[in-house]
């Protein structure tokens, strides 16, 4: 996992090699005890699972 306190769009990761990163910007405080976090998943891993004969 990465972390930016920049400006960006997910485009920006495309090559990245994190998992998903935490953007700080997009995040907000809901009140003292609560914030809503954004973090972007730049992967997805597919699992196949077939049956047997």
């Amino acid at each position: 996992m990465g972390y930016t306190d920049e400006e960006v769009v997910s485009m920006d990761f495309r090559t990245d090699a994190r998992s998903s990163i935490f953007d700080a910007l997009a995040g907000i405080e809901l009140n003292s005890n609560f914030f809503k976090a954004i973090a972007s998943l730049l992967r997805t891993f597919r699992v196949g699972r077939s049956a047997p004969p």
